[in-house]
């Protein structure tokens, strides 16, 4: 049989359909359908088993932001808890103190260190809010910071560190009552469980009523007498000790 033969494909056909059909062996046939099946499983290839692997690593990282999240939610709250203006921005702070010394309600209690600076508590039981006004040149020195007091009685407790933000003032948590002593003094590294220093001034509390702003032509330790006329009063004493040049009193 010539190739050319097959050259014609109606010829090709007949010869085809003249043939009679042979029953393949059963190894054959078993053969031909496994290397059909390989070649379908190349060409439809599998999904990689890295997938799910990959659907693994996408879980961690979702349960990361969310734990980030609820952990900055915590933090806020935190910060909140141990001072309300610790999130407080320069701008926001010099609003806030402004609006504090135009409070009709502000009260203050002045201070005036050995060398002469004024340091001055603010604070309004309306707006809740409290601040320590300081001079420019008291600065912590290195290696320790300044740290607020307040004394109640026989307690003395930590109003944290003193920063200043946005001037020479820093908001502190607390509402001053009658009685009540507010006090700086200088601690080692980040602050002290309990004061170790000696006081820097010793700013009490003692009127009840809203007091103006201080001026020069008043001093810190005198008060109206009945009859208008200023008359000196004993302020009371510090069982810490502080130095006999300070002098004291509220406004």
């Amino acid at each position: 049989m010539s190739d050319r033969i097959f050259d014609d494909d109606e010829t090709a056909a007949r010869l085809a359909a003249s043939l009679a059909p042979i029953e393949p062996p059963a190894r054959v046939r078993d053969d031909l359908l496994a290397a059909i099946e390989e070649v379908e499983q190349e060409q439809w290839p599998q999904a990689p088993e890295e997938a799910p692997a990959r659907d693994r690593r996408v879980i961690p990282l979702f349960a990361r932001v969310l734990t980030a999240a609820a952990a900055a939610v915590v933090l806020f709250a935190a910060g909140i808890g141990v001072g309300r203006w610790t999130t407080m921005t320069s701008m926001e702070s010099t609003s806030h103190y402004a609006a504090l010394n135009q409070a009709q309600d502000v009260r203050r209690s002045t201070d005036t260190m050995p060398d002469g600076h004024v340091v001055t508590l603010t604070w309004s039981p309306e707006m809740g809010m409290t601040a320590i006004t300081t001079p420019s040149a008291l600065r912590a020195p290195e290696g320790q910071v300044m740290q607020v007091w307040a004394r109640h009685g026989n307690t003395v407790e930590s109003l944290g560190v003193y920063e200043r933000r946005g001037g020479d003032y820093s908001f502190v948590d607390i509402m001053p009552q009658p009685g009540s002593e507010i006090f700086l003094t200088f601690e080692p590294g980040s602050g002290s469980a309990q004061p170790t220093g000696e006081p820097l001034v010793v700013l009490r509390v003692g009127a009840t009523d809203p007091a103006p702003a201080p001026s020069a032509a008043s001093t810190p330790d005198s008060g109206p007498t009945s009859d208008g006329a200023p008359s000196p009063t004993t302020a009371p004493t510090w069982d810490g000790g502080r130095s006999p040049d300070g002098q004291s009193g509220a406004v």
